[in-house]
């Protein structure tokens, strides 16, 4: 009797496990946690992957939960929780309390879609708390048993793997200047950090402001708006300061540029026909407008003039002035090429250099044009005589310039014929009046 209870207990043993071992699925599934990022600062928010591998293997996935989400409270605040990319809203439920996150899948069609393959299957926003700069923390993950089942409502094995969390030195929030400085120009008033607002006043030849800014912070990065000028307008320069945490801060310079006292100011026609100019002063004429106007209805200066023109290495002659167009330049026979610059007193005013290289020997003119934006022009010219070497003759360079014509050359001897004809008249004439004088003298004398 004894032998025949210890048989009926093992064939019972066996039987419980074998039904155990049926009531499993031949594979299992891991889930696992993936971060966002594995490295963040204080105020960031990441988002916590709980991703299922192996779903296919273990017979399709139709029920996962309670799958428990652990963190550090101190560390972490809850932010929310959905469902991933492979279930639907309908077949996802969360619980957050205190330092969990419980999360519950089942299919909402009776197993009629299954999970099949891997993927997301939850997904966790946490908030890194104020304060947290440094070390690291670690998010778990857990699964009751038997809470993972498959399309054939079997329970299916499953393995979890948590993450680890570091934590990096808060990004700054520095968005200040150390220091503006402008090479031609004032500021005003003197820098300081908290002032925003700055203004400065340059005459009409500069068109542009040389500024500089140094943030205060040396992750913080600097922009500035452009810094070109135009003669009696002005221009808010913007220096923006963008902080490493992306926070900015704008400073604006107003700059002010002089009026240009040789550009005409638009008017509009008048019965008395009177033009008024930059510095005040006015014509009387017909009925006219100092300047033309762009389709857009902006003025149109009509002053083609140069504010300079230089040759490299040489003087000009004569010096120059704005109101003179002709100019001449020396060179020895050495040189070949000379550079020619020039810059307009209109800043929307096209210069147009012609000529300069492959000087040949003698006359070589370079012409330089100024069109205003009106479409007027004014063309300068430089002629370059280039030197002769010896024994060398060019166009337009006269190797003797004191040489004399024929017609100018002296008579034989250094003495000009003219001259000569005028000391015999005098002495003809001499001889004529000693005459008259002695004749009748010798007639009262006997020999």
């Amino acid at each position: 009797m004894k032998k025949l209870l210890c048989l009926l207990t093992a064939v019972l043993i066996c039987a419980l496990s074998i039904g155990a071992l049926t009531a499993y699925a031949a594979g299992g599934v891991t889930l696992r946690l993936v971060p966002g990022s594995s490295s963040l600062r204080a105020g960031e928010t990441v988002t916590i992957s709980v991703s299922i591998s192996g779903a296919k293997g273990a017979g399709n996935i139709v029920a996962a939960g309670p799958i428990t989400l652990n963190f550090d409270g101190t560390k972490f605040s809850y932010v929310s929780a959905s469902n991933g990319s492979l279930i639907g809203a309908q077949d996802f439920m969360a619980h957050a309390s205190g330092s969990t996150v419980t999360l519950d899948y089942n299919d909402a069609t009776a197993g009629s879609k299954p999970i099949k393959s891997d993927g997301q299957l939850f997904s966790v926003k946490l908030r890194v708390k104020d304060g947290v700069s440094s070390g690291s923390s670690v998010l778990g993950l857990s699964a009751a048993p038997a809470s993972v089942a498959n399309a054939g409502m079997q329970s299916v094995s499953v393995t979890t793997q948590g993450t680890t969390i570091s934590f990096a030195k808060a990004l700054s929030s520095n968005n200040k200047l150390r220091g503006i400085t402008c090479a031609n120009a004032t500021l005003r008033p003197a820098f300081d950090e908290d002032v925003s607002y700055y203004s400065v006043d340059v005459p009409y030849t500069v068109n542009s402001l040389q500024l500089s800014a140094l943030p205060a912070d040396v992750e913080a990065k600097v922009s500035m708006s452009s810094l070109n000028l135009t003669p009696g307008e002005t221009n808010n320069i913007k220096i923006t300061v963008t902080a490493a945490n992306g926070s900015k801060k704008v400073y604006t310079i107003e700059a002010r540029c002089a009026a240009d006292p040789n550009q005409t100011t638009t008017t509009e026609p008048s019965t008395t026909g009177e033009t008024t100019t930059a510095d005040g002063s006015s014509t009387t004429g017909t009925s006219s407008t100092a300047a033309s106007t762009a389709p857009d209805g902006s003025p149109q200066t009509a002053n083609s003039s140069l504010k300079n023109l230089i040759v490299a290495g040489y003087v000009l002659s004569p010096k120059f002035d704005p109101a003179k167009t002709d100019y001449v330049v020396w060179v020895p026979t050495e040189t070949q090429e000379v550079l020619v610059s020039a810059s307009s007193q209109n800043l929307k005013a096209i210069v147009t250099i012609d000529g300069g290289k492959d000087l040949g020997i003698g006359k070589n003119v370079i012409t330089v044009d100024c069109k205003a934006e009106d479409g007027s022009e004014t063309e300068y010219s430089v002629t370059v005589f280039r030197a002769p070497a010896h024994g060398q003759e060019g166009e337009g360079f006269d190797q003797n310039p004191d040489k004399k014509t024929s017609s100018e050359q002296p008579a034989q001897g250094g003495i000009r014929w003219w001259i000569l004809v005028l000391v015999a008249l005098v002495t003809f004439a001499a001889g004529v009046a000693g005459g008259i004088y002695i004749m009748p003298r010798m007639k009262n004398h006997r020999f």
